[in-house]
């Protein structure tokens, strides 16, 4: 198996490893899978820490700028997340409080509501399935 010392590349992240004896993990490997990713990292960056949650990089930054994303260090012009600010994260998520809770109660009322006025509409479209016995009947 062949290794490599300090920054293992993993779907185009570089994850800075604190064990030098993870195994290198091919580029063309496909999506990563969360065991290939090392949780001892040092620190993650935005590719590695979305590829660790599983979660797109636009989600990343939609959360960024709603004030839930993950603690970011900055070096040069790489944004990176701390290992502890990834821990801090997740048991952030697992119980959110605060804005967080008032923001995930919001998403989540808007979204019964959006799917409330989805099933209106289509209840009064005429191609309804509960419309389709009495069209075919008419004919």
């Amino acid at each position: 198996m062949q290794k490599k010392s300090r920054a293992h590349l993993l779907n185009d992240a570089a994850i800075v490893a604190a064990d030098d004896d993870l195994p290198l993990i091919s580029h063309n490997a496909g999506p990563p899978l969360i065991e290939q990713l090392p949780q001892s990292a040092v620190s993650y960056t935005v590719n590695g820490f979305c590829a660790l949650h599983r979660i797109s990089r636009w989600k990343f930054f939609q959360m960024r700028a709603e004030g839930i994303g993950p603690r970011e260090l900055a070096v040069g012009r790489t944004i990176r997340i701390s290992a502890q600010a990834n821990i801090d994260w997740v048991k952030a998520r697992e119980g959110p409080s605060g804005t967080a809770a008032r923001l995930l109660e919001r998403e989540r009322k808007a979204r019964a509501k959006a799917a409330s006025k989805a099933g209106k509409v289509a209840g009064k479209s005429p191609k309804h399935h509960c419309r389709r016995g009495r069209q075919r009947a008419e004919a």
